[in-house]
């Protein structure tokens, strides 16, 4: 399935900006990359909720551009537990700052890592632009 020329124009302008392999990513359908949704910790979505488009695209930019603990290419699900609750924020229109602050408290307290906020405020950006792009 190759991905529309919307999506292709959008994916292209946010990979170059953060290296997220484009190519590799949406040259496959996206049920090759997005399956169902499993929480682990923290539980802030319901266990098997059933990926959609939408989710999948959070899935994948969370796993190759955001990837705070560098294994995307080791782990390829170690972010989906947040996805959902990203998505959430999305989907009723929270501002980048609310997403980043999200995105900024997983990595800090409860990954434990130094939190990236101006990265963070990029990520959410993308993530709502892309959001957009699908709609």
């Amino acid at each position: 399935m190759a991905p529309r020329a919307a999506d292709s124009d959008a994916v292209g302008l946010e990979a170059a900006r953060v290296n997220l392999p484009a190519l590799v990513v949406f040259q496959r359908p996206l049920s090759s990359h997005c399956g169902h949704y499993r929480t682990g910790y923290p539980p802030l979505m319901q266990d098997n909720v059933t990926a959609t488009p939408t989710l999948c695209m959070v899935q994948i930019v969370l796993r190759w551009a955001w990837d705070p603990i560098g294994v995307s290419h080791i782990v390829p699900d170690e972010y989906d537990r947040y996805a959902g609750p990203v998505l959430e924020l999305l989907n009723r229109a929270a501002p980048d700052l609310e997403v980043a602050a999200y995105l900024t408290k997983v990595e800090g307290e409860w990954m434990g890592l130094t939190p990236k906020p101006e990265r963070n405020e990029e990520i959410a950006s993308m993530l709502r632009e892309l959001r957009d792009v699908m709609r």
